[in-house]
């Protein structure tokens, strides 16, 4: 064989160990790559069930408390129902003077009481 021929195989190795490095660090970033992905979708999937399981938990709690009996004081309910009687008041007091032409003042007095 002539140098020159020796020559252009050494450097076709070259080349060829150079690209089978470049393949092999390819290679080794898709794979960092992958298993960094790989990671983070577990971590996604554990703070999703994480959220369900607390969505789920609050809701069992809330469907509980709306089991259970409403449990009023005695001045509680009498407020709640003097409150609800001086609404129903303004209110019939309203269409009465929506009826009437009354000047504005009026209905301001009456819906302060």
């Amino acid at each position: 064989m002539s140098q020159k021929r020796v020559k252009e195989i050494e450097e076709q190795l070259a080349y060829l160990k150079w690209r089978k490095m470049q393949n092999e660090r390819s290679v080794k970033a898709s794979l960092l790559t992958t298993r960094a992905l790989s990671s983070n979708d577990s971590m996604t999937n554990i703070a999703r069930n994480k959220h369900q399981e607390k969505i789920e938990w609050l809701s069992a709690v809330a469907v509980d408390e709306l089991q259970r009996p409403l449990v009023i004081e005695d001045y509680e309910m009498n407020r709640i129902q003097e409150e609800e009687a001086r609404n129903k008041e303004k209110a019939y007091l309203v269409i009465i003077l929506n009826r009437t032409n009354y000047p504005i003042y009026i209905y301001i007095y009456i819906l302060v009481l």
